[in-house]
């Protein structure tokens, strides 16, 4: 499992970004290193040169990659920097660094894998604060990005920093900068201007993003009174209605000066759509009135009067936009798992995600190159989804990806969840009894309390030391003539080895509060296994109930414990002494055998018959209290010891 640390920043692991301006990028290739104004050094321990930063041809494009080789043993902790040039983000916004990295070895040592940042220095260890920190990467190249947006308008060094102690490598490619791209969109101002009357201009998206403002010039000086801005789809005004924005009076002093109106809301434009923005004024806007076009903008048309492209009319305009970037959903979870359900929860960093793409995979398969399991697409922002047809016991790998207006983001980070091997018990709800029939009972660990949850209101037994509800089960049970019962979950089959049992009298199955607790049992009567360890698995005797009336069971295992079990109700006034004492804690030891059997908890003499599968008597005797019996005489195979007052037992002959 990978472990991150972060600080002020924001870790983002995606695949890929659009609309971006790259500031710098370093693939290694130059066959010089470090590259052309790169450092490499050692920490304050100078501890090397095994480990020094280098180049290796494990790329993950092209034929070079930086290289840390994990350090030499018995030589102390390496520490050993890789650091960029200075980086100018003076004029960058919603900066991020994106490298992709990976590890040589499986396991998961104590190597440390730094990102820091100094605004000071290059070189000087002190002047660094570490942004993110890792203690495992995969084998294969994976692509991390960072948030440095909390830099923009700085200008940085970035180190990274690989401290280890002989445990693994690392391996860096492809570091970039990025920042949001900002594309200018315009013509040059025309050598004849006229005044007159701009009603608008059509223009060509070049990227993806938010327009951010629209500019055009005037030959003349005074004021544009306030008025309105309306944006449109297409060429001209006929077109969708997207945007419409009042503006107030705009003071010229300047002859053809540049007027620029920014808008006050996000519109976020498609590259290679166009776009028309419309105003109506009176006087003060450039206008040429010839007959032909000089230099004509190629991606738009001036608008006449009318609201119609005019490309006869040359005017000089701008508008400007800025990429988007959409990032990948963040804080990943997965909540309500069952067999065969799970739900999957997240948040998103984007004010322009539409829709989100939730892929389940088979463990380890890669997202960008094989099918996914499962997946669904999200309606109306939602930021949740359930599955409800995944398959038992089966690891699955979560990506979502948000879909923003016009762009995706890239995969989140990987986060895995296991579906339950066992289906929610039926009996999980106290109106979801399993009745039991009086004087029998289950057997090879028919039952579990396995992903069962506690009802409300529910309590635990007074019996409970320090403990409570967490798994219970119910049963139930209409009591005899007699009024007097054994519950009993003394039984050698099943995992669930301290169980915990409640009585109840219940009015309403639906609310526990309206439950009388009856009787209650932990462990106060332990029984022990063939090995003299004891076995915690409860068992009570109560004397009072109504006849025919309906009692509820609540199983429980100590501590939180789950697992398989049996059960059984008895009539106690109909069962032997021997019963009430022991009744079906036999257990066969060693099971299987080679050379004799023992029978555990069996307190008087008995008789008994071993019959083969085939139902063929091989041998008889009498059972004394703790005795052997002798079986090494008998082929291998399974057989069925019969005793006078218990139920067969079976054991395994090697």
């Amino acid at each position: 499992m990978k472990t991150i640390i972060l600080g002020i920043l924001l870790l983002l692991v995606v695949t890929g970004l659009q609309s971006q301006t790259t500031i710098i990028e370093e693939g290694f290739e130059s066959g010089i290193f470090p590259p052309t104004g790169w450092a490499t050094f050692r920490g304050v321990d100078d501890v090397g040169p095994a480990n020094d930063w280098t180049t290796s041809t494990d790329a993950y494009t092209g034929n070079l990659a930086a290289f840390s080789r994990y350090a030499n043993s018995n030589i102390g902790v390496a520490e050993d920097w890789l650091v960029t040039p200075l980086i100018d983000l003076t004029n960058a916004s919603n900066t991020v660094l994106s490298f992709f990295s990976k590890e040589n070895f499986n396991t998961e040592y104590a190597s440390r894998y730094d990102v820091r940042i100094s605004t000071i220095s290059q070189t000087t260890h002190a002047d660094f604060s570490t942004i993110a920190t890792y203690s495992d990467f995969t084998l294969d190249y994976e692509q991390i990005i960072i948030n440095l947006s909390a830099y923009d308008g700085q200008q940085i060094y970035i180190a990274f920093v690989h401290i280890d102690e002989y445990q693994d490598d690392w391996l860096l490619d492809d570091i970039s900068i990025l920042s949001d791209s900002e594309c200018q969109i315009g013509y040059s101002k025309p050598t004849y201007l006229s005044a007159g009357r701009l009603l608008g201009q059509s223009f060509t998206a070049e990227c993806t993003g938010s327009l951010e403002y629209v500019q055009f010039n005037t030959p003349e000086t005074g004021t544009v009174s306030s008025n309105t801005l309306n944006i449109f789809e297409g060429n001209g005004t006929s077109g969708n209605l997207i945007y419409t924005e009042v503006f107030p009076d705009i003071n010229v002093t300047t002859i053809n000066d540049d007027i620029r109106v920014y808008l006050v809301d996000e519109l976020n434009v498609v590259e290679g759509h166009q776009y028309t923005f419309q105003f109506y004024v009176d006087n003060l806007l450039t206008e040429y009135s010839g007959s032909s076009t000089i230099n004509p903008y190629p991606g738009g048309s001036s608008i006449n009067s009318n609201g119609f492209p005019s490309p006869n009319l040359d005017r000089g305009f701008e508008v400007s936009i800025k990429g988007l970037l959409c990032f990948p959903p963040e804080d990943i979870l997965v909540t309500s798992i069952t067999d065969v359900t799970a739900t999957i929860l997240w948040t998103s960093p984007n004010s322009n995600a539409d829709t989100f793409d939730v892929l389940l995979m088979a463990s380890g398969d890669n997202p960008e190159t094989e099918t996914p399991l499962f997946s669904e697409t999200t309606t109306g922002n939602a930021t949740s989804i359930e599955f409800t047809s995944l398959i038992l016991d089966t690891t699955y790998d979560v990506y979502v990806v948000s879909q923003c207006e016009n762009s995706s983001s890239l995969y989140s980070p990987v986060i895995s969840f296991t579906t339950n091997e066992l289906p929610t018990p039926i009996n999980d709800s106290l109106c979801d009894t399993i009745m039991i029939t009086m004087n029998t009972n289950s057997s090879g660990g028919a039952y579990y309390n396995n992903y069962s949850s506690t009802e409300a209101n529910e309590l635990a037994g007074s019996c409970y030391a320090d403990d409570v509800s967490n798994h219970s089960v119910w049963f139930s049970f209409v009591a005899p003539a007699s009024g007097e019962v054994q519950i009993n979950t003394r039984y050698p089959d099943g995992t669930l080895t301290d169980s915990q049992l409640l009585l109840y009298d219940v009015l309403d199955c639906t609310n526990l509060a309206t439950a009388t607790l009856l009787a209650c049992d932990e462990d106060d009567d332990a029984n022990i296994d063939e090995n003299g360890a004891p076995q915690y698995n409860a068992l009570i005797e109560y004397s009072g109930l109504t006849a025919g009336e309906t009692y509820y069971i609540s199983v429980d295992g100590y501590s939180g414990q789950t697992g398989s079990f049996d059960i059984g109700v008895f009539d106690r006034s109909t069962l032997s002494t021997n019963q009430i004492e022991t009744n079906n804690v036999l257990k066969v030891y060693p099971n299987p055998t080679e050379d004799y059997i023992n029978i555990l908890n069996l307190n008087t003499q008995e008789n008994y018959i071993i019959y083969d599968v085939l139902g063929k008597q091989v041998s008889s005797g009498q059972l004394l209290r703790q005795s052997q019996i002798l079986v090494s005489h008998l082929d291998k195979g399974i057989y069925f010891l019969k005793l006078d007052n218990y139920e067969t037992l079976r054991f395994i002959k090697n």
